[in-house]
């Protein structure tokens, strides 16, 4: 039998559970996690505690309810410090550690140095004896750190005479501009980091910290790794309007070969061509100033947007009845129809699960 990774789903607020729920319910047995920080909400912190209970199951068939008993026993929980999120770690262990416990966690990470092998060991430290102090139901998570092969290996063997648990960080690289983490350093380094612990240590539970991608997974599985979280998940869906304009451009392409489109049909195909236009220059103009992007604006233009493809929509199915169209357009025009009844919130939940179906659980079957 292979080894299998457990990819762990990085969640800091509610939706992000809302939308899992409704995948992990429909693969309750396999075994997923979560991870989460320490400086989530309060409210938060009871939500993460109590999941998969107590949220409402969105947009999916009620009777996969049912499987949360299941899903709960394959369930695993950890947290980090939040000491790379944009104000760091600014409590003590023993705060941290209640923190831990009041989500229920199974792991929890201690406070590491980022590419600081030194400064990581002494933390290391302090986290032992605070664990130490009192009967916490956590596993403690130590973190190897280092800036090369080496450097980790040291690092790693200085860690193991008092841990169990030795997840690997550091691995990242950090977006300019920002307080987030989320690009690999270097992918050869992470493999060779990760091949080097395993033949050098040969630990039954290494974690690598913030790698996991779905294209990784086969090499994760290779290497032995027991887990690895994952940031990128939640991003993996298109705006409402973004997908209303791919099918409309490929609904004109067949129209413009037909005599039926009239001259109000033209009309508000240009009106849509404007809003896009200056839809795409408010993003843009966000992008290269850094500034707020103006909400209330953008909102109106899109509802605005979504009224012109109804609009569209009734005479695109008299043209649909009236033309021997390819049964590619009427399929086209059902999709149409499904999404534009359909609101955002629902449009993009729906699309999360099915990345997450066909990418990770695809490769957990």
């Amino acid at each position: 039998m292979k080894h299998q990774v457990i990819p762990f789903f990085v969640v800091d607020r509610p939706a992000s559970l809302l939308i899992l729920k409704g995948i992990f319910l429909k693969y309750s047995n396999i075994k997923v996690g979560l991870m989460s920080h320490a400086f989530v909400s309060k409210n938060f912190q009871n939500i993460f505690k109590e999941f998969p209970y107590n949220i409402p199951l969105l947009y999916e068939d009620e009777t996969l309810n049912k499987n949360e008993d299941i899903l709960a026993e394959h369930l695993i929980k950890m947290c980090d410090s939040g000491v790379f999120s944009k104000n760091g770690c600014y409590i003590d262990y023993e705060e941290l550690f209640n923190i831990y416990e009041k989500m229920s966690v199974d792991y929890g990470i201690m406070i590491d140095a980022l590419k600081d092998s030194r400064a990581t060991i002494e933390s290391a430290e302090r986290a032992l004896r605070a664990y130490n102090k009192r009967k916490y139901r956590f596993k403690l998570v130590a973190v190897a750190q280092g800036r090369e092969i080496d450097e980790y290996l040291e690092c790693y063997a200085k860690l193991q005479s008092n841990f169990e648990y030795i997840a690997v960080g550091g691995l990242l690289k950090k977006i300019e501009n920002s307080a987030r983490y989320v690009r690999i350093r270097d992918e050869v380094l992470l493999y060779k980091v990760l091949y080097s612990i395993k033949k050098e240590f040969s630990p039954n539970w290494i974690f690598a910290l913030g790698c996991y991608h779905p294209s990784r997974h086969k090499k994760f599985e290779e290497l032995g790794v027991w887990g690895s979280d994952y940031k990128g998940w939640i991003f993996n869906y298109d705006r409402k309007e973004r997908i209303l304009s791919d099918i409309h451009n490929f609904l004109l392409s067949f129209e413009l070969s037909t005599n039926k489109i009239d001259r109000r049909f033209k009309d508000i195909c240009r009106e849509i061509a404007k809003i896009e236009k200056r839809m795409l220059k408010i993003r843009i103009n966000h992008r290269k100033n850094k500034n707020i992007l103006p909400k209330k604006e953008e909102n109106l233009l899109i509802k605005d947007l979504i009224n012109l493809h109804e609009k569209l929509l009734e005479k695109r199915l008299a043209i649909a009845e009236q033309n021997h169209l390819p049964e590619e357009y009427k399929e086209k025009l059902n999709e149409l129809i499904n999404i534009i009844h359909k609101n955002e919130q629902e449009l993009r939940f729906k699309q999360v699960r099915s990345y997450i179906e066909e990418y990770v659980y695809a490769q957990l079957l």
